[in-house]
């Protein structure tokens, strides 16, 4: 069994990460038997008093942030000389989404940025910057909320401490705005760089810079142009240049005006899908109109045709013939009558009957037939 820090209230369960200047545990707060992630500095990092005292003050004002994208911080402490931060725990990590996801699409990108953006003015506004925008500090609720965590840490630190002895820096290279790789004074907008490079992350898939080594990664922040999007993603390009602008007077300043921006370009994307599906419309409409077909009937269907034709005969030609044969049966008949009469009128003369009787014999034989048809 691993030996793990000891602290009152708190259970300790596993270890979720080493970083520079402090390992992450999985703990249960005892009381109230909930999950929390325990953030808990390395005691080398605070020999030095006045970086305690700073550090303390900042996680203090962390505590009194309240925000629906800010990580809710439980409790701050100290113990065994090392300085301690409970936190609310979360799981999944927008580096994890964008590794999984490979991209994530604009609609759904745009719309994380704008929560973390929201997050990032109102920290601003009350004096904290971050100094380390990037993927894994970005985590999820289960629902689905983006969360900001490790607010302040850096700015915690004296500047005249080496950082980087331990592996750690003020905010990460590939993530650093222009001044902070020139280590000069900050304020919120270079935050917004730093999401910048993040939202070019996820729409990408890709870092807009990279390098050999760290030098060659803020060299190209110092000195390369705003990254440009390849493909479809350029008629995003406008967000990109405005919140990674070289030079921090050109980038957005609120929120309001990166939501402003964000609209706009999806509007135009709307307007433009638009306009292509009504032009797809109106060229299958006329491609319909225009098209000729030519089919090529197989064996069964001339066969079919075939039979078709010698079971279904023309209507003029049948009833013509059917006339025909209804004159030549109407005409015998008439024949044979004529004939049944001229011999009936012999036989009775014959026999020396006078015609009045002959008329009534034929009158009662026509009469007879009558009734035997009727």
């Amino acid at each position: 069994m691993p030996e793990f820090p000891v602290i009152p209230g708190y259970r300790i369960k596993k270890l979720l990460g080493r970083g520079g200047m402090a390992n992450v545990y999985l703990g249960v707060q005892e009381n109230l038997s909930r999950m929390v992630a325990i953030k808990i500095l390395i005691p080398g990092m605070f020999e030095n008093r006045r970086v305690s005292k700073r550090f303390l003050k900042e996680a203090r004002t962390l505590s009194r942030l309240v925000h629906p994208n800010i990580v809710t911080i439980h409790a701050v402490g100290q113990v065994n000389n090392s300085h301690y931060i409970v936190m609310e725990y979360l799981q999944e990590s927008l580096k994890e989404k964008v590794k999984k996801q490979r991209k994530i699409p604009p609609d759904e990108a745009f719309h994380l940025v704008l929560q973390i953006a929201d997050a990032l003015y109102y920290a601003h506004s009350n004096g904290i910057i971050h100094r380390d925008i990037k993927p894994e500090n970005i985590l999820f609720r289960k629902d689905g909320t983006p969360i900001i965590l490790d607010f302040g840490i850096a700015k915690a630190m004296d500047s005249k401490t080496k950082l980087t002895k331990t592996g750690m820096s003020i905010g990460t290279p590939q993530y650093m705005s222009p001044e902070q790789c020139n280590a000069q004074k900050l304020d919120g907008r270079s935050d917004i760089y730093s999401l910048g490079v993040v939202l070019y992350e996820m729409l990408t898939g890709k870092l807009p810079y990279t390098a050999k080594d760290t030098l060659g990664v803020v060299m190209q922040h110092l000195r390369e142009p705003v990254p440009k999007l390849p493909g479809d993603l350029k008629k995003y390009q406008l967000i990109i240049d405005k919140m990674m602008a070289k030079n921090k007077k050109n980038r957005v300043r609120s929120r309001e005006g990166l939501n402003q921006i964000i609209k706009k370009l999806l509007n135009l994307e709307s307007k433009t899908r638009k306009t292509k599906d009504l032009k797809k419309a109106r060229q299958k409409m006329i491609d319909s109109k225009t098209q000729v077909t030519v089919l090529t009937p197989s064996k069964s269907d001339t066969n079919k045709k075939i039979k078709k034709k010698k079971a279904i005969k023309k209507p003029g030609k049948v009833d013509v013939k059917s006339r025909r044969k209804k004159k030549s049966r109407a005409k015998f008949f008439i024949w044979i009558l004529l004939l049944l009469l001229a011999s009936i009128f012999v036989y009775q003369a014959v026999r020396g009957k006078p015609i009045s009787e002959i008329f009534d014999a034929l009158v009662k034989f026509f009469k007879g037939i009558g009734d035997s048809l009727f």
